[in-house]
């Protein structure tokens, strides 16, 4: 389940934990359609939604939208750090906003992103490649294609919206490659 909070033990969970949270269950080759019934109706019991995806995939995308968030979160509280007790007096939202998963257990973010790092290094390349080019064009003055290809970016998240999984039956001819289309294309599994 893509859920969860920067606190951890038995005291940071709640009821509504996986309520509306995005459960993947895998639809690798050989996956038997009973059980991934039985693992999706665990997630939706649980108030999930189930976006089907193959492994590699989903090791691929959770190195962008959550092991990849994590170093950058970390690298942004020790830049703040850095500054001393007065960039730390002066840090308002920007700074908490994007610095709150650096309170996760280090334990934590250790397993997940070392745990996937062949994905998250690719990300964490590519990230960091777009710095570089940020950090050239600052050098010139400006900053409009990082700032407005980042907006366009958030835009496209926030407006996103979730598209009903229908018509697939596990079991049949072609779920799997069914299933990892769907989940690809955004697709949520809800019964």
């Amino acid at each position: 389940p893509m859920a969860g909070t920067a606190e951890s033990g038995w005291d940071a969970g709640t009821a509504d934990l996986f309520r509306d949270a995005v459960w993947v269950v895998a639809v690798d080759d050989g996956a038997d359609p009973g059980v991934w019934q039985q693992v999706a109706g665990l997630a939706l019991d649980c108030g999930s939604v189930v976006v089907p995806a193959e492994s590699g995939e989903h090791d691929a995308a959770v190195a962008r939208i959550s092991h990849l968030p994590h170093v950058l979160a970390e690298a942004l509280a020790l830049a703040g750090a850095g500054g001393g007790d007065l960039a730390l007096a002066l840090a308002a939202g920007s700074f908490r906003d994007g610095t709150r998963i650096a309170g996760t257990a280090p334990a934590l973010v250790d397993a997940m992103c070392e745990g996937n790092a062949t994905a998250l290094l690719a990300a964490l390349d590519e990230t960091l490649e777009v710095l570089r080019t940020a950090r050239e064009q600052l050098a010139d003055g400006r900053t409009g294609d990082l700032t407005s290809a980042g907006h366009a970016a958030r835009q496209r998240y926030e407006q996103r919206e979730r598209k009903l999984i229908t018509g697939i039956v596990p079991g049949d001819d072609d779920w799997i490659e069914q299933l990892r289309d769907a989940g690809r294309r955004g697709g949520v599994w809800t019964s």
